[in-house]
């Protein structure tokens, strides 16, 4: 649980720098002030989009982790048992 907690920290810290950099460099050159003049929101084209984007790619990057720590797993216990492990994965399925 350290670990996702520290991994969440980590990319939250440089996804939202990254994010900060750009809208402030964005402020800078005043093209914010120009969205604002042709009336489209900051929050729903700058902010929306990549937060969404973010949430998407890391559930889809969690059930890939997950998916290959199975499939490690599944390798790791047929080379200890020296045998196929079908069974656990229709043991586990029937549960």
């Amino acid at each position: 649980m350290r670990r996702c907690a520290r991994c969440a920290r980590d990319l939250a810290g440089r996804f939202g720098s990254a994010y900060a950099v750009q809208i402030g460099t964005m402020k800078m050159t005043e093209e914010i002030d120009a969205l604002r003049t042709i009336g489209v929101g900051q929050l729903e084209l700058l902010v929306l989009p990549k937060a969404l984007a973010l949430v998407l790619a890391l559930s889809l990057l969690i059930v890939y982790i997950d998916v290959m720590g199975v499939v490690a797993a599944n390798r790791a216990l047929e080379r200890v048992l020296a045998e196929p492990t079908d069974f656990c994965v229709v043991a586990t399925a029937k549960r």
